[in-house]
C-alpha cells in the first residue's frame, strides 16, 4: 500500500438577494478531506460533470441560523488532490478532484430562482477551471509531495481571488449583464481544457 496524503480547499459563496446589497460572504480553508469524509457535513458530494448542472435539489444544507444578510444561497466547493508517494514507479501519483458539498451548501426558501442558481453554477465551474489547471501544473515527471503543495498553495490562492473577482464584478449575480460576461468566459475557458479527475504520475 502506498502511503496517500489528501489535501482539500473549499470555499463557500453567497449571493445577495438585493440588486442594492453589498453584503459579501466568502471563506476558504484548508481540510482534510479524510477527516471530512467522518463529518455529516461533508458526507454527501460529488464531482463535477459537464452533463450534470446543479440543481436546487443538490442544495441540502440548513441556512445558519444566525446569518443577516441577504444572502440567497451559499455554494460550497473546493478542489484537492490525494497523493500516493510510494506508486510503482517510484514517482509520486497526483489525483485532482473537485467537490460539491450538498450538505454544507444552502438556498433560502426565497431565493430559488434561476438568476440566483446560475449564479451558484458559475462558482463551481471556476472551481472545476482551477482544479484542472493544478492538474495540468502536476502532470509533469519527478514532483516531490513538497512540489505539489507549492503548486497546490499557488493556484488555490489564484483560484480564491478569481472568485472574489466573480462575486464582485456580477455583484453577487445581480448584475445580469456581468453575470452573463462571466458565464460565457467562464464556459469558454472550461471548453479549452481537458478533464482534472485524472492520474497524473507518471
Amino acid at each position: 500500500m502506498g502511503c496517500v496524503q489528501r489535501v482539500g480547499v473549499y470555499v463557500c459563496f453567497c449571493v445577495g438577494l438585493l440588486v442594492s446589497s453589498t453584503n459579501v460572504f466568502a471563506k476558504g480553508s484548508n481540510i482534510s478531506t479524510d477527516n471530512a469524509a467522518s463529518d455529516n457535513a461533508y458526507s454527501e458530494t460529488f464531482t463535477w460533470n459537464e452533463n450534470k448542472k446543479l440543481s436546487w435539489d443538490d442544495f441540502k444544507g440548513q441556512c445558519p441560523a444566525d446569518f443577516t444578510t441577504d444572502a440567497a444561497a451559499a455554494t460550497h466547493c473546493g478542489f484537492g488532490y490525494r497523493i500516493d508517494t510510494t506508486a510503482n514507479d517510484g514517482h509520486n501519483g497526483v489525483v485532482v478532484y473537485n467537490s460539491f458539498y450538498a450538505n454544507k451548501s444552502w438556498v433560502r426558501a426565497d431565493g430559488r430562482t434561476p438568476e440566483v442558481l446560475t449564479h451558484e453554477q458559475g462558482h463551481f465551474d471556476l472551481c472545476e477551471l482551477y482544479a484542472r489547471k493544478f492538474s495540468a501544473a502536476v502532470s509533469v515527471n519527478a514532483l516531490t509531495a513538497k512540489d505539489v503543495q507549492a503548486i497546490y498553495k499557488t493556484i488555490s490562492t489564484a483560484y480564491a481571488l478569481r472568485q472574489q473577482d466573480y462575486e464582485n464584478e456580477t455583484q453577487h449575480g445581480t448584475d445580469l449583464f456581468q453575470q452573463k460576461r462571466w458565464r460565457k468566459m467562464i464556459e469558454r475557458e472550461l471548453s479549452a481544457g481537458e478533464s482534472c479527475n485524472t492520474y497524473s504520475g507518471k
